[in-house]
C-alpha cells in the first residue's frame, strides 16, 4: 500500500493507494491547492487519479479544499456523524470574503455509515473503515486500514488521552486500537507506532 504525504502550513493530508484507486484523507487549508497539486505531480499522482476523499473534521486546516476537490470531480465521502458540520466553517468564511475559499455545498456528497464505508473502501482495494472518533470535535472521523494504519486528524495522541480527562477521547482510542492498528498518521505531528 502506497501513502503520499502532502504538507501545507504544518498540516498533513494523506493520499492512500489501494489496489484499485487513490483515497485522500483531509483536504488541507483553503489556499493549499497549488502546493498540493505540485506535490502530487512530483509523486506521479493527478487530481483525476483520486477517486474519493474524506475529511477528519470540518476545521479550515482539514476541510479547506473540500469544494475545490468536489468541483474537480473527486467523490466526497461524508460520514453520517458529519452531517450539518459544514455550516460553521462556511459561516466563518462568509465573514472573511477575501480568503481563497469555496463554500461547501450540500450537493454531490456521498453520505456513508461506517459499515457502508467498509464496502466502498473494499471496492477501492482498501481493507478498512471510516469510523466516528469524537474527542477533538464532535464530527471527527478516523480512517482505519485494518491491522495497519489509523489516519486520525487532530485526535490527540493515545498517550495524552487520559491527561485530557475525556472519556469520549479514550473510547475513541479503544475503538481505533480494536482494529489492530500499528501506525498512526496525525495531522500535525510525526507518524508514530502504537
Amino acid at each position: 500500500m502506497e501513502i503520499v504525504t502532502l504538507t501545507h502550513k504544518h498540516t498533513y493530508s494523506y493520499l492512500v493507494k489501494g489496489s484499485q484507486q487513490w483515497l485522500m484523507f483531509d483536504a488541507g487549508w483553503p489556499d493549499s491547492f497549488v502546493p498540493f497539486a505540485r506535490s502530487m505531480k512530483e509523486q506521479g499522482v493527478r487530481i483525476k487519479d483520486i477517486q474519493h476523499f474524506v475529511v477528519s473534521h470540518f476545521h479550515m486546516d482539514h476541510a479547506g479544499l473540500t469544494q475545490v476537490l468536489k468541483d474537480y470531480g473527486v467523490g466526497f465521502l461524508l460520514h453520517e456523524c458529519q452531517v450539518g458540520a459544514t455550516g460553521a466553517m462556511n459561516d466563518f468564511f462568509t465573514k472573511h470574503p477575501d480568503a481563497d475559499y469555496r463554500p461547501i455545498t450540500e450537493t454531490n456528497n456521498q453520505l456513508v455509515t461506517s459499515a457502508e464505508s467498509r464496502e466502498l473502501l473494499k471496492q477501492m482495494g482498501i481493507d478498512g473503515e471510516i469510523i466516528h472518533t469524537p474527542g477533538h470535535s464532535p464530527d471527527s472521523v478516523t480512517l482505519i486500514i485494518d491491522n495497519l494504519f489509523a489516519f486520525v486528524g487532530d485526535l490527540p495522541g493515545i498517550e495524552l488521552a487520559s491527561g485530557f480527562g475525556s472519556v469520549e477521547m479514550e473510547d475513541s482510542w479503544l475503538k481505533i486500537l480494536s482494529y489492530g492498528v500499528k501506525t498512526v498518521y496525525p495531522a500535525h505531528a510525526d507518524i508514530y507506532h502504537v
